[in-house]
């Protein structure tokens, strides 16, 4: 795999972000953007239409600026088209960081948050990620949101939940697809009610799309499909395999609870999955067979309950899901 060196280009610094000018060749003509967390900008010679994480945006003119409020932490994709064919693309990946060395301060000299954008062109995918060596291989950590308390766990140099999230601002029955928050089994609108069952207490929430690229709590952020293959290639996935669709091999023992499956796991990751289920088509289904997870792409990954098999293929947006963050 080809390794290039990281770099963060600072241009403006704006309220609490900062925002780097981020440039990468176009397919035809010549693009010039800089993406901050309030509005994009383009400089182009360019006619078509902008989409962001396959939502439609607006028409790109000459110089256009368009407000935009779904640019989220993770990773997040530009393109230009003109009908289906794509003129220029783009991804960013958009990161939060206490720690960064800028010149912005505080009134109070306290330093000041800074969330930026780097190009993933740019990034060395090898390289470690500090922030998570201060964590032990086990823990926990308070969701600051309702103060719920969530366990981790350390595999490799990534830290993941080691269980569902369960953040639930509001319920909505079976029916209503467009909400997006939805636990098991439950057809009620009454999230204290909700809140009280066995599948909320066991599996947590399951997430459309939509509302799971924004309900990770903050120093968390819905997994990439790469920082799913990283996972992968830890628990002794082939790196060659690493773009491959479909069946990723015998991993999900490792992953697998050691209760709760009709063929459960060995747990050796600390992952603890268990078979959560999903929802759609006006109904849930699922559970106790097998579990779907999302990344912030098409493709997620799910395991079921034949074998060990772990599977990564494109998931359906406005069904329901389950949610492993990850820290930043």
């Amino acid at each position: 795999m080809k390794k290039t060196t990281i770099f963060i280009l600072v241009i403006t610094i704006t309220s609490l972000f900062t925002a780097c000018d981020l440039e990468q060749k176009p397919k035809i003509g010549d693009v010039k953007s800089t993406v901050t967390y309030g509005s994009i900008k383009l400089n182009t010679n360019i006619t078509g239409t902008l989409y962001i994480n396959e939502e439609e945006i607006g028409e790109v003119k000459k110089h256009t600026e368009f407000p935009v409020n779904n640019i989220v932490r993770g990773k997040c994709n530009l393109e230009i088209k003109k009908g289906k064919e794509i003129l220029w693309k783009k991804t960013v990946i958009i990161i939060e960081n206490d720690t960064i060395n800028v010149s912005t301060e505080k009134n109070n000299n306290e330093p000041t948050k800074k969330k930026y954008i780097v190009d993933t062109d740019t990034i060395n995918k090898d390289k470690k990620n500090t922030n998570n060596e201060r964590f032990d291989k086990l823990g926990s950590f308070s969701d600051n949101r309702d103060g719920k308390i969530y366990k981790y766990v350390k595999i490799g140099n990534q830290v993941w939940m080691a269980e569902n999230l369960a953040y639930l601002p509001k319920v909505c029955s079976i029916e209503q697809y467009e909400c997006g928050y939805w636990v098991y089994d439950y057809k009620g609108n009454n999230v204290s009610e909700a809140k009280t069952t066995e599948n909320y207490k066991k599996h947590g929430v399951l997430y459309n799309w939509r509302t799971a690229k924004r309900s990770c709590p903050e120093g968390w952020h819905l997994p990439t499909d790469y920082e799913w293959t990283i996972l992968e290639i830890e628990l002794g996935m082939d790196k060659e395999r690493e773009e491959e669709t479909g069946f990723r091999g015998n991993l999900a023992t490792k992953l697998k609870a050691k209760t709760g499956w009709r063929n459960n796991g060995t747990n050796e990751s600390g992952f603890t999955a268990l078979p959560s289920g999903s929802c759609g088509d006006n109904e849930f289904s699922f559970k106790e067979f097998g579990g779907w997870w999302w990344s912030n792409s098409d493709y997620g990954r799910n395991i079921n309950d034949h074998g060990h098999k772990i599977t990564k293929y494109p998931l359906t947006k406005d069904n329901g899901y389950s949610i492993r963050c990850l820290h930043d």
